[in-house]
């Protein structure tokens, strides 16, 4: 049986996000402010959690999410910028590129890397 794991892109040190099992058209999605699902039976995981200890740290909490927000839209301009000077870059090269010889150079490189660790 095939059991997908996905992980989270931003955590990837926290395990799984979701698993899923097609031949059982199963799975265990997690939702939050990132990805919001709604599916048929829901388990809110705050019934496990000590609250007492979370509103100890809400502040923290609260100042963390704050900041990892304002990082993540950073990050996507940061993103987007990079993404329109390489368009621009290639407006200027890529009339005069010979993309058929990079592929053929790539693919060439690519067999002798493996060639070497065999």
């Amino acid at each position: 049986m095939d059991v997908i794991s996905c992980p989270c892109a931003l955590h990837t040190d926290c395990g799984p996000q979701h698993i899923l099992i097609p031949e059982l058209r199963f799975a265990v999605l997690t939702s939050n402010s990132y990805h919001h699902f709604e599916g048929t039976s829901t388990v809110h995981a705050s019934r496990f959690t000590d609250s007492a200890s979370l509103k100890a740290h809400r502040i923290r909490i609260t100042f963390s999410r704050r900041t990892c927000r304002e990082l993540l839209e950073e990050a996507a301009h940061a993103t987007r910028s990079a993404l329109d000077i390489h368009n621009e870059l290639e407006s200027i090269y890529k009339y005069a590129m010979d993309f058929d010889a990079v592929q053929a150079l790539a693919e060439q490189t690519a067999a002798e890397i493996l060639a070497e660790i065999g």
